[in-house]
């Protein structure tokens, strides 16, 4: 797996990332564009989580300014910021 992940960052002239490297990456932009549970669960799914938990605990974090937003209401530029 590393091969392939390292040969198409190799051809696409970018600095070589680890399968797991680019598998968070990924994984970080699913959760947060994911638009309904059941795209959420689909990601959870294809990531090989048992549990859909698992992929929130590690990928759905938010940061406390966009929490406060939800909480109170405040509409910001990108609600899921990094």
């Amino acid at each position: 797996m590393r091969k392939i992940v390292n040969g198409a960052f190799a051809a696409a002239k970018l600095p070589a990332f680890g399968p797991h490297a680019f598998r968070h990456m990924l994984a970080r932009h699913g959760a947060k564009t994911s638009e309904s549970v059941a795209e959420l669960v689909a990601l959870s799914q294809n990531l090989g989580h048992t549990d859909v938990l698992t992929t929130l605990r590690s990928y759905g974090q938010i940061d406390r300014d966009t929490q406060r937003r939800l909480i109170t209401g405040e509409r910001g530029d990108d609600v899921q910021e990094d």
